[in-house]
């Protein structure tokens, strides 16, 4: 049985619930759970002249998001399927070609030297990854570049998590934000020498500091000036979140709490002088006595427990006064209701893990829709796969975002001009593949079959 003291905090109010205890004691007021931006009496004045924009009151905000996403069952879960859904199989460039007979344009996928290195060498699929998990749990997102040594051309590409990340003062001439900050001691670095700015990308001139960043985020409709607020926050605000979290704190105190009994076995005090004689139980000892009442008491747990006692009769004698006639109390044995089989808090479970979802605009068949909900078609492949289809139908947007520095990227090493003779009247264009294209990349129709023609290496994104 644990005797550590469970808390849980509000906005209002702070619960309580003791180790070994029955009660659970809330104390109430105002702003009991209100974050508040402590200032450390160390701070030094180059904090103080605020070179980057605090996230949250605190400067704390994307170490709270990943707090209550480590301790929620479902939500972290969620967001990193998202970022899977999103980069899918993987990110391929492609020319766009239209076609004789219907003028519908076709995408075919290219197979270029310098493009096909910079992929391999950069990683870029695990790249876009990284990127995608940020943009989808915070809607910000910080890709990271590095220019050759002659800089005349990108060479590296990667990223900085956004939990590391802080957006420095916009510029007052012309609102751009020009340097963000990087840190693994935020919210509040001890020294400037653990801060370390970089340059935003400039579009006028893209390679004039020899490594950058390029702030990408979602965009809502939220006052966001330097920070994006995700709309799925909206279930850690009003309380759902701290739901999921909840439940099963509470099961698992019950489980540490509770003693584990089926029967209240209650036994007369003048049972034993009854049974044993007044005289001879009067000249048994203490201990002699205590014998004897945990011998009875092992008997009677022994007959009761056990499989192959089920179904046993129990049978127990008793006298009756010899004044009244009223019988004496005999054994009184009672079932005790075996609460950890029930089912409290359950229903509350589910509707967390369905506001989660919802907010997060994330079919509940994805993840197993049966325990959210108890449609008799619910987690069938028939639903699984439509809602996916249906999620990545959603996502164009998102990954127009997600792809930019990949344009950028070709924008600035002039891929574009380099490969214009294979590119015809096209351009390099860029996306993700959502399905393995393996046998359309060489299907050939059977009319041109038939014909000897060529496969066209077309693809689906």
């Amino acid at each position: 049985m644990s005797d550590k003291t469970l808390t849980y905090q509000k906005a209002t109010s702070t619960t309580h619930i003791l180790g070994k205890g029955t009660a659970a004691f809330e104390l109430g007021g105002t702003d009991v759970g209100a974050a508040r931006d402590k200032k450390p009496k160390d701070k030094k004045q180059w904090t103080r002249n605020g070179e980057w924009v605090k996230w949250g009151p605190g400067n704390d905000f994307p170490q709270a998001v990943m707090r209550d996403l480590r301790s929620s069952t479902i939500g972290k879960r969620i967001l990193n399927d998202r970022a899977k859904r999103h980069v899918s199989k993987g990110v391929f460039y492609y020319k766009l070609v239209p076609d004789e007979e219907t003028g519908e344009r076709k995408k075919i996928q290219l197979m270029l030297p310098d493009v096909e290195e910079f992929l391999e060498v950069n990683k870029v699929n695990q790249v876009q990854k990284a990127i995608v998990e940020d943009l989808e749990t915070f809607y910000n997102g910080m890709p990271y570049f590095r220019t050759s040594l002659d800089k005349k051309r990108i060479a590296s590409y990667g990223y900085k998590k956004m939990y590391h990340s802080r957006m420095g003062l916009m510029n007052e001439q012309n609102g751009s934000i020009e340097k963000v900050y990087h840190s693994y001691n935020w919210p509040n670095p001890n020294v400037k020498s653990e801060v370390i700015p970089f340059h935003v990308y400039d579009e006028l001139s893209p390679l004039k500091h020899p490594r950058f960043v390029m702030p990408l985020r979602y965009s809502t409709s939220d006052e966001c000036m330097y920070y994006e607020l995700a709309i799925w926050d909206s279930v850690r605000q009003n309380g759902w979140m701290k739901i999921d979290q909840l439940v099963p704190k509470l099961k698992q105190h019950i489980f540490e709490n509770q003693a584990i009994l089926k029967y209240h076995i209650k036994i007369p005090y003048d049972y034993w002088v009854r049974r044993y004689g007044e005289e001879c139980w009067a000249k048994k000892t203490e201990s002699q006595r205590e014998a004897a009442v945990e011998l009875q008491l092992r008997e009677m747990d022994s007959f009761l427990k056990g499989a192959e006692n089920s179904g046993k009769s129990f049978i127990s004698f008793y006298g009756h006064d010899p004044v009244t006639q009223k019988p004496y109390p005999g054994f009184e044995i009672t079932a005790i209701d075996n609460k950890l089989k029930s089912d409290d808090y359950l229903p509350d479970a589910s509707a967390a893990y369905a506001a989660i979802c919802f907010a997060m605009g994330y079919d509940p068949t994805l993840i197993g829709a049966s325990l959210i909900d108890k449609r008799s078609s619910g987690g069938s492949g028939s639903d699984k796969r439509e809602s996916l289809a249906n999620l990545q139908s959603s996502m164009p947007i998102d990954r127009e975002v997600s792809l930019e520095p990949l344009r950028m990227i070709t924008r600035v090493n002039k891929w574009n001009e380099q490969y214009k003779e294979k590119l015809g009247n096209s351009r390099i264009y860029w996306g993700y593949l959502d399905t393995d294209t393996t046998d359309t990349q060489d299907k050939i129709s059977p009319k041109d079959r038939a014909q000897g023609g060529k496969p066209q290496k077309e693809v689906t994104d």
